[in-house]
């Protein structure tokens, strides 16, 4: 038995500005694309905590596809804890418009919403991550193929967490903040 054919618009709920009081409100996702010097390209899917400045969630692939982003929001769910009133904002890559991707957030209850076209901005806090992440870590570094990027990745990431304060957290390293956030 053949379904109904149905067209699956790219229309989502458009990204609006929001007052953000709490951890774990606002999540933003990205895919940022490194090129190791043997060609191969790296991409990182990652999550950031828009109120503790957080990398939530981290994945580094060859390839990403729509069941790499999902498996990575679920990890990143479990390992935050989050179970409702998520907030997640991305861009409008494939993998965060598909209908799966759709799916996964309306079973899983989060709020899903988008920024318009060639607005980078509006997922600021996850763009100027992956910018740190370039100046600071992968221009300074030969990364020679993906385990190479994967490990030096990897590595910037866990000191992002736990070691670099950050102004905007009154001089704290994220962890600590979340750490404070809870007591």
């Amino acid at each position: 038995m053949l379904l109904p054919y149905v067209k699956h618009t790219k229309q989502g709920h458009l990204a609006v500005a929001r007052n953000i009081t709490a951890i774990n409100q606002l999540w933003q996702i990205d895919i940022k694309y490194v090129k190791a010097l043997n060609g191969q390209f790296i991409m990182l899917t990652d999550i950031i905590d828009v109120c503790s400045r957080k990398v939530v969630g981290r994945q580094i692939t060859k390839i990403t596809t729509t069941n790499d982003a999902i498996t990575e929001i679920k990890m990143a769910l479990k390992e935050n804890g989050v179970t409702s009133n998520l907030i997640l904002r991305s861009d409008n890559c494939p993998q965060f418009t598909s209908i799966k991707f759709e799916h996964l957030c309306k079973v899983n209850n989060i709020y899903h919403e988008r920024i318009p076209v060639n607005s980078p901005n509006y997922n600021a806090h996850i763009e100027s991550f992956n910018s740190l992440l370039s100046k600071a870590c992968i221009a300074w570094n030969e990364i020679k193929n993906f385990t190479d990027g994967y490990r030096l990745i990897y590595g910037y990431i866990k000191f992002y967490n736990e070691e670099r304060i950050h102004g905007s957290l009154s001089y704290i390293i994220p962890n600590q903040f979340i750490r404070e956030s809870i007591n």
